[in-house]
């Protein structure tokens, strides 16, 4: 029985949602062959009391001052800031994550958070049969340094931009590979039609549907939503307020012209999101990548500097979304989309469909389980030598030609006794 072991936070909600779709993967994979958990370390009690507040502490930064958590960010993805923080990350987080990996004795320890790496790697250079590391970036193109520690054996990277970036920070170029953000794979899983998705949740099924995905990290969600029903647009509604206890009160206590179905929490947002038309929403990368699988075009708002910005214009420079920056600006696109018929939303729609990777938690628990067969060995079975392939002459100029791995895995027979080092 192998033992996984994933390591989350809730900083942002995709982190967990990432850590989530994974395990589902793995579980429906080879549950009959391995043991899956789940762990948030920034909760343990072994973590400093001060570790513990950092949900709260990103939720009231991003949403009060996005401009100087955009500083922030910019400052440590410096090379010597960065260390810094992963120098305090190491001091603060290195008993907690000693007592999960002492205990679990796990296989395999997959992170979808960046700050985890730094005090892994010194924790296994001290085991003496320390778990491979796998990283999941959950950040589409502008991707903070932090992700790619070289204590890691492998990452998974969303984009060619994210492999890019990976490779610039001195990650190991063979020991990268590109599957997307990894999204529930129930999105994967549903087949009926939209308009039958929208009768079984008691949506109207005659009108355009904007889905709005709200949180505590959105500012100003109420006025703009009052905007598009002042305009009296002929489209539904549906909000999904995140767990914001205030905002589902706000909501629930307008007078609504438009038809509108509101969500205080859900924990089925593939099924709301395959009943849409539309999605608007903050650009974090889980929610962004869900839209995406699922083929609806995104209106962004409230975008914050640093990775929701590069998350953005991603999608934008794909033709699968927009970013609006006022109400009035929404309301002006969303009186073109719905007096335009089809066609301008249904090419949004195409290209978001071609953005999205509804499959990327099972290439990346793939990934994890082809880490752990050869973890360990040097040798594959029956004498069969297992490389990663060497990108140093053709793989970068592939990548930027919109190849979709990075490595690609060969597998040959073995000449003599001469082994491979799966980390070259």
């Amino acid at each position: 029985m192998k033992r996984i072991l994933i390591l989350t936070a809730d900083v942002g909600f995709g982190h967990i949602s990432a850590a989530n779709a994974i395990r589902e993967a793995l579980e429906t994979r080879h549950g009959h062959a391995c043991q899956v958990e789940v762990v948030n370390p920034l909760q343990s009690q072994a973590a400093p009391r001060l570790m513990r507040h950092n949900a709260r502490d990103y939720d009231r930064l991003v949403r009060r001052w996005p401009r100087v958590y955009g500083l922030a960010y910019n400052a440590t993805n410096r090379r010597f800031t960065n260390s810094l923080v992963n120098q305090a990350y190491t001091s603060l987080l290195q008993a907690a994550l000693r007592r999960l990996l002492v205990t679990g004795a796990p296989d395999l320890v997959i992170t979808t958070y960046p700050y985890y790496q730094s005090p892994l790697a010194a924790i296994c250079r001290e085991l003496p049969a320390p778990p491979r590391i796998l990283t999941v970036v959950t950040d589409f193109v502008t991707v903070h340094r932090a992700w790619f520690h070289a204590g890691a054996d492998f990452c998974c990277v969303p984009t060619a931009d994210a492999a890019r970036s990976a490779v610039s920070y001195g990650f190991d170029p063979h020991n990268i590979r590109i599957t997307g953000i990894p999204v529930h794979p129930d999105i994967g899983r549903i087949r009926a039609a939209k308009q039958d998705v929208r009768r079984a949740l008691g949506w109207r099924t005659d009108l355009p549907t904007l889905l709005v995905m709200g949180s505590k990290r959105v500012d100003r969600l109420p006025g703009l939503l009052q905007q598009i029903n002042a305009a009296r647009l002929p489209l539904q509604l549906a909000v999904v307020c995140g767990g914001d206890e205030a905002l589902y009160r706000v909501l629930n206590q307008m007078t609504w012209t438009r038809p509108v179905h509101i969500y205080g929490f859900s924990n089925d947002v593939p099924r709301l999101m395959h009943a849409a038309d539309w999605v608007m929403s903050k650009a974090g990368g889980l929610t962004t990548a869900e839209a995406l699988a699922c083929g609806r075009p995104l209106l962004f708002i409230g975008t914050i500097p640093g990775q929701e910005r590069g998350n953005a214009e991603y999608v934008v420079r794909h033709d699968a979304g927009v970013m609006v920056e006022t109400g009035a600006e929404t309301v002006r696109l969303l009186r073109h989309w719905t007096g335009l018929g089809d066609a301008e939303p249904r090419r949004l729609a195409v290209e978001a469909r071609r953005l999205g990777r509804p499959h990327a938690a099972h290439d990346i628990a793939a990934q994890a389980w082809t880490m752990l067969e050869h973890a360990g060995n040097t040798f594959a079975p029956n004498g069969v030598t297992v490389q990663m392939t060497t990108h140093a002459d053709v793989g970068l100029h592939k990548l930027r030609r919109g190849q979709t791995r990075l490595p690609a895995m060969t597998v040959r027979r073995s000449v003599g006794r001469g082994t491979t080092n799966n980390h070259e």
